[in-house]
């Protein structure tokens, strides 16, 4: 007879110990198989990474100037310990680090979590962590590939009101002085004009042509210029609208209007005090009077408003900023992600939401121009 059978007879036979005897049966039922099972250090626990890869900086966002970021990737590991679906648990808000974190995650080698003993699907947040002090420092002069990437011109500038004695931006004040620092897309050499706009009054810069030297990455140096105005100008807005590249003369080109704000943090390399200056005036070209449409510029905005991106992903909303440049028509002619929602799915759609997008272009004395804007757009869960 079964070990089984003889507690159920013992239950059935001794009656005035059917209690304790049907108590012990159950206690041996209990320990008969899990005894065994659980017969290692320790029975229960989660899944583990045994050896940790470490990722690499990527090379595209060195230029940035992050500083130190995280990003938590969340891996599946099946109960051989091997690496099944990741998916971005915690963004760094830049996809080729999200990137280069996923593949030092499925790089990884892991435990699977255990049952009793037994060894069953499971999950592990795997954290990289990516400090600045990890990769060579990038040249203070190699702006973000979207500024100096114009699809409309050849070149493209940051302009900042400019202290002389302080050596130094600033911002919110008159100012008889500009810096403006200039890329270009050539081969040689460039010449560039940029039309600055404060007071209500319009001047036009002529930057001289400048022998160019690439970075290692191929792309042009930043150029400095120290623009002297006629009389001291709170200045509001500022573009590149014509420029001439390896030996060819100046001429007009669309440029987006830009409006002169404090740089962020990651920004900050973009305005820093150069070694020296090249001297250049400024000459007035016309005062500005009131403008019809109510504004000197207006920005670009969606014609239509569109239904807003949702479903069942996750349990928390995520937002993707993306970058379009719009031509004067109102079509976008090229979309990038500005800043990840960590999701590519997400990333994806959003993208595909703004280039499918008609808008109201720019509007630059009250005539359609080409711009730039960023958009936020926002995943909602259902």
């Amino acid at each position: 007879m079964q070990a089984g059978q003889a507690s159920k007879a013992s239950c059935v036979i001794g009656r005035h110990h059917t209690v304790t005897l049907c108590a012990l049966a159950a206690m041996c039922g209990f320990f008969a198989v899990p005894v065994s099972a659980r017969a290692c250090p320790e029975p229960n626990r989660d899944a583990v990474v045994t050896k940790a890869q470490e990722p690499d900086y990527p090379e595209s966002a060195k230029p940035l100037g992050l500083g130190p970021v995280s990003v938590q990737i969340e891996v599946v590991i099946d109960p051989s310990g091997h690496v099944g679906e990741t998916r971005v648990y915690k963004s760094s808000g830049n996809q080729a680090i999200d990137d280069a974190a996923t593949r030092a995650a499925s790089r990884s080698s892991y435990a699977p979590k255990l049952v009793n003993c037994q060894a069953v699907a499971g999950y592990y947040v795997f954290r990289s962590d990516f400090e600045p002090e990890s990769y060579a420092p990038a040249p203070a002069d190699l702006p973000r590939a979207s500024q100096w990437e114009n699809p409309f011109c050849n070149g493209s500038a940051v302009v900042v009101p400019w202290d002389e004695a302080a050596n130094a931006a600033a911002y919110g004040s008159n100012s008889k002085t500009v810096a403006v620092f200039l890329w270009a897309n050539a081969n040689s050499d460039y010449a560039a004009r940029v039309t600055l706009i404060g007071n209500g009054a319009a001047y036009s810069a002529d930057i001289p042509r400048t022998p160019v030297t690439t970075s290692p990455d191929g792309k042009s140096r930043r150029y400095a210029y120290l623009v002297s105005l006629p009389s001291p100008v709170f200045l509001n807005y500022y573009f590149v609208d014509g420029a001439g590249v390896d030996g060819a003369p100046v001429s007009d080109c669309p440029s987006f209007v830009k409006e002169v704000v404090s740089p962020t943090e990651s920004d900050a390399s973009l305005v820093a005090a150069p070694a020296s200056f090249a001297h250049v005036n400024a000459k007035l070209l016309q005062t500005l009077p009131p403008q019809p449409c109510g504004s000197i510029y207006k920005a670009p905005a969606f014609a239509k408003p569109f239904t807003p991106i949702s479903g069942f992903y996750g349990n928390r909303s995520r937002t993707a900023q993306v970058a379009a440049f719009i031509d004067s028509a109102g079509h976008a002619i090229r979309t990038e992600i500005w800043q990840s929602s960590g999701v590519p799915g997400i990333d994806a759609t959003a993208l595909a939401l703004v280039q499918g997008s008609t808008y109201e272009p720019a509007q630059f004395l009250c005539t359609p121009v080409v711009s730039i804007a960023i958009f936020p757009i926002t995943y909602e869960v259902r």
